[in-house]
């Protein structure tokens, strides 16, 4: 990763394939605007496998959702898709202008906000169930064990809209094809 201040309230950074601009669950305290690149962000669900919330493209704005936090925790994880450059706004830029911003409009604002916030747990805690029950038909009514998801390694496992993790018997059956 690279940075480059711009300006005042605007830095500039380049992250390369497979590098995370940030991980769920940690602290946040700043926004993103995608210029060039392609970004995934992802959560993790309940048991271990990674569930694809959207693949960003540039102009994309993201990393928003820890101003609803009183915690300031990230609610996703977001990593490079491949090498990508990106605007970055620091939380006290961002205050800034919200206080500038008409009360009445502040609290259309965050209410907005705070709905997308509830809609965005539904929907990951809806798709983990789908995703589980589809993985327990497929082998047969028992779910599979699944490799714990590897944090640092630099393919995004991206199969589709979705990541997947493949379950130990199919990579193991694999290798012992090859």
């Amino acid at each position: 990763m690279t940075t480059r201040e711009t300006g005042k309230d605007v830095h500039v950074q380049r992250f390369a394939k497979g590098e995370f601009l940030f991980k769920e669950g940690e602290w946040g305290d700043r926004i993103y605007q995608l210029r060039s690149g392609e970004i995934l962000v992802f959560k993790t669900g309940e048991k271990g496998n990674r569930i694809a919330l959207a693949k960003l493209k540039p102009g994309d704005m993201f990393g928003e959702m820890f101003l609803l936090n009183n915690n300031h925790t990230r609610t996703a994880s977001a990593v490079a898709v491949e090498e990508s450059v990106v605007n970055v706004f620091f939380e006290e830029a961002i205050m800034e202008d919200l206080k500038d911003m008409p009360p009445r409009l502040r609290v259309l604002f965050t209410g907005l906000v705070e709905k997308l916030n509830k809609l965005n747990t539904c929907y990951v805690h809806e798709l983990t169930e789908i995703i589980e029950e589809k993985d327990a038909v497929k082998h047969g009514g028992r779910l599979p064990k699944l490799r714990p998801a590897q944090e640092e390694e630099r393919d995004t496992g991206i199969s589709g809209d979705r990541i997947v993790s493949k379950p130990v018997a199919e990579e193991e059956e694999s290798a012992t094809k090859s």
